[in-house]
């Protein structure tokens, strides 16, 4: 079920925007979500564990159930599947209001999904150096989304509009649609991410100037676990390589210096 939080983001952007109406594929999207995770509920009173004091394997049907009951990270889940928003906006006719942080439990599902690559991690059947690339690159893009839509949040709970990063460059932003304004901050987002900064956006208040700032902390930190871990696996791929040009080296050597046949040495390097 972890796979479904590649539509997380789908979902976010509407709900940053705090729209009177969101665009109906984005509410059908989440409940279809919330659907694939309260079946990962269900699914988990019935997942066997391996008991820790005598290592056997628990299959009693009441004592998994029981187990997950007091698992701390059952009442998360829960919360983190209803949806409340939805529920609150039927209930008082508004979305906005401090309710609407209740979508942020929404990013307790993660924690499925680093559990998924942990698992795929350890199986010698997926490839280690791109699982881990694809980690890193789903860590990259929710870096982005985030942050994109915090600058989304900022600029529609700000008073005066042209006074925010994307109104002091588009007078109209409110009329457009959901997907050109988060274009228009993953865009700011990923410019702040490379340190790379056009100009064409920034930051117009003291609000987005500090996030900026904290973002800006963060993105040199991201950047520098994603490089460190590349350069690592890249090192670890290539040392094979290393090794096999040094051993032919050596064979190479050898037999040069022991004026060995040619056949005697492409049968050493058959062998090594």
């Amino acid at each position: 079920m972890a796979s479904a939080d590649a539509i997380l983001s789908s979902q976010v952007a509407g709900e940053c925007l705090k729209i009177n109406k969101p665009p109906l594929l984005l509410l059908s999207l989440g409940l279809v979500v919330n659907v694939f995770f309260a079946i990962d509920i269900a699914i988990s009173f019935f997942v066997t564990y391996r008991d820790t004091s005598n290592c056997l394997l628990i299959t009693d049907r009441r004592k998994i159930t029981t187990r997950y009951l007091k698992w701390p990270c059952f009442t998360p889940d829960v919360a983190s599947t209803i949806p409340l928003q939805i529920i609150y906006q039927l209930v008082i006719g508004k979305r906005q209001g401090l309710w609407g942080l209740l979508n942020l439990l929404r990013l307790w599902r993660l924690r499925c999904a680093s559990k998924l690559f942990a698992r795929v991690e350890k199986d010698v059947r997926f490839s280690y150096l791109w699982t881990r690339l694809i980690k890193l690159l789903c860590v990259t893009l929710f870096a982005l989304h985030f942050a994109a839509c915090i600058y989304l949040w900022m600029v529609f709970n700000y008073k005066i509009k042209e006074l925010t990063w994307i109104g002091s460059q588009i007078h109209s932003f409110e009329d457009r649609s959901v997907w050109f304004c988060y274009t228009c901050a993953v865009y700011w987002s990923i410019t702040m991410l490379a340190t790379v900064g056009y100009g064409d956006l920034h930051a117009t208040n003291i609000g987005e100037m500090l996030f900026s700032i904290a973002f800006m902390l963060f993105n040199m930190g991201l950047t520098s676990y994603i490089i460190g871990n590349i350069t690592n696996l890249v090192v670890r791929e290539t040392s094979n390589t290393f090794k096999m040009r040094d051993m032919v080296q050596r064979v190479s050597e050898f037999g040069s210096m022991n004026w060995l046949p040619e056949v005697m040495r492409e049968q050493m390097l058959a062998n090594g």
